[in-house]
C-alpha cells in the first residue's frame, strides 16, 4: 500500500466560498450569520452586501481557516502466489498473479 499526506497545513477559504458573492446575495452556509437579532446563536461572522476589496468582508481572520491535514490510499498492490504443485512439471520456480489498484 502507498499512502500520500500531509499534516500541520491550513487552507484559507477565499472567495465566494468564505463572503457573499458578487451581486450581493448570500449562500445557504450564511443563513446563520451575525446579525444583532442572531448575536447570541450566530455561527457566521457578520456580512455586508455588495462586498468589495475594502469592508470587512475582507479582513483576514483565523476564523476562515481549515485544517488542510489530510491521508489518502493512493495505490494497492494485491498479489497471490500459486502453489508449486499447479506448475511443478513446468521450468518455472514461481508463479504470482498480482493485480495493482491506482487511487486517484
Amino acid at each position: 500500500m502507498l499512502f500520500q499526506g500531509a499534516a500541520r497545513s491550513s487552507v484559507y477559504m477565499v472567495g465566494d466560498l468564505g463572503w457573499d458573492n458578487s451581486w450581493g446575495n448570500y449562500y445557504e452556509e450564511h443563513i446563520n450569520r451575525w446579525t444583532p437579532e442572531t448575536a447570541l446563536t450566530a455561527t457566521y461572522p457578520r456580512f455586508l452586501q455588495k462586498s468589495d476589496g475594502n469592508n470587512q468582508n475582507y479582513y483576514a481572520s483565523d476564523y476562515w481557516l481549515r485544517d488542510g491535514s489530510y491521508l489518502r490510499l493512493k495505490n494497492v498492490q494485491v498479489g497471490y502466489s500459486f502453489p508449486k504443485s499447479l506448475y511443478r512439471k513446468l521450468p518455472l520456480t514461481s508463479v504470482r498473479f498480482l493485480r495493482m489498484l491506482l487511487i486517484y
